[in-house]
This record gives C-alpha cells, sequence and structure tokens, in this order.
C-alpha cells in the first residue's frame, strides 16, 4: 500500500494515490463535469474533488484546468479566474488554459481581457473553433464587428454545424444591414437549435424587415 514515509526514514515521501489522478482520456473535462459520462460527480461534488486533487498533487496544471472550468460552470467566476491563472503559470503554452479563461473573463463582462486570452489560446490551437466564437462574441461586445465578423467566418469554417456560430454571424451582418445573409444563418442556427427563442425572435424580426423593403 502507497503511502507517505515517515520523517527518520531518510525517504522523500511518496505521492499518495487519488483517484481523480488517474484520468479518463478523451473525455473533455466540461463533459466529466457536467455528468455525461457514468461515475462522473455533478459539478458542485466535482469541485471538491478536484480540490481534494489538488492537495495531493499541487501545481498540476491539468487538474487546476479542471477545477477552474467546475468553478466556472458552477458560475464561482472569481475563483475560476485565480485558478486557472495558477494552472497557466505552469503550463503557459496551453491553448485550453487560455480558452478557459477567455470564457470566464468574457462572462464576468471583461471583454478587453477576454479578447487577450483569446487571441492567445486561438494562437496556440488555430484549428479549434470554439475560442475563436468565443472571441468572436468579445469583439461584438466591444463594437469591433469587422473583427468579430472576421473570427466568427474563421470558426464556420471550421464547425459549420456550430449553432452559436450562425448566430452571432447573423447578428452581425444584420447590423451591417446585410438581411437576407443574417436570415439564412438564424435559419441555420434554427435547424441545428431547433425552437431557440432568441434566434426565432432574431428571424422573425429580419423577415419582416426584408418584407418591408421596396421591390
Amino acid at each position: 500500500m502507497r503511502g507517505t514515509a515517515s520523517p527518520s526514514s531518510g525517504r522523500a515521501p511518496q505521492r499518495l494515490a487519488h483517484p481523480l489522478l488517474g484520468r479518463q482520456p478523451g473525455i473533455d473535462a466540461r463533459e466529466r463535469l457536467l455528468g455525461l459520462h457514468d461515475g462522473v460527480p455533478e459539478p458542485d461534488e466535482g469541485i471538491a474533488q478536484y480540490r481534494e486533487a489538488v492537495r495531493y498533487a499541487p501545481g498540476d496544471p491539468a487538474i487546476l484546468m479542471d477545477l477552474g472550468v467546475a468553478l466556472m460552470v458552477a458560475g464561482r467566476l472569481d475563483e475560476s479566474s485565480d485558478v486557472l491563472r495558477e494552472a497557466l503559470a505552469a503550463a503557459p503554452e496551453s491553448a485550453a488554459g487560455h480558452a478557459a479563461l477567455g470564457a470566464v473573463l468574457g462572462r464576468r463582462g471583461e471583454h478587453q481581457a477576454a479578447v487577450g486570452a483569446l487571441r492567445e489560446a486561438v494562437r496556440l490551437d488555430p484549428a479549434a473553433a470554439e475560442p475563436r466564437v468565443n472571441l468572436g462574441t468579445a469583439l461584438m461586445k466591444l463594437g469591433r464587428w469587422d473583427e468579430a465578423e472576421a473570427e466568427l467566418t474563421a470558426a464556420s469554417r471550421i464547425d459549420p454545424e456550430n449553432a452559436s456560430v450562425h448566430k452571432n454571424l447573423g447578428a452581425v451582418v444584420a447590423r451591417r444591414g446585410d438581411l437576407a445573409r443574417a436570415a439564412t444563418h438564424f435559419e441555420e442556427a434554427l435547424r441545428l437549435e431547433p425552437g431557440d427563442a432568441g434566434t426565432l425572435a432574431n428571424l422573425e424580426r429580419v423577415r419582416r424587415l426584408l418584407a418591408a423593403e421596396p421591390d
């Protein structure tokens, strides 16, 4: 049985076993925390377990990142930001870490800071769609519409089945007056997420404006 050596043994203490240190490859932290796999804790329970895992493996960036995401899912954004920054101090080239921090900052309304974190995530992993979606959203909040459209268009090429991409692109091009293209994006978003109330309202609004345009 593994344990901690006595102070008089002259040997360095061994790391104690912990169930969360035996990680399941290929399962995203967010999925584990949301209970999409058997035997996975709910978010609040997951936070406690990840904190315990950190106690057994202090400074482990992967566990810190999972804890940061768990805190974000639970809405504990200040704590999440602190933990994710700690993870990034240990693993500064982690695209997932920068993406998670950017998502947290965006939820806190710190859109300029979110843009910085998400641009770093995109630099480190240009093939990932979700950081670009969040980056586009942050740029929209800042009124940087051309930059937002560029990022969202890039995300749509990577993941054309992402409803959030089409919702946001619809909003961007509608603001520019391209109502027909906006309607196409909202229709695609509804195909991917049928019945979404916000998208339905936006599509109806755009269709009314199109119908009022002179022939």
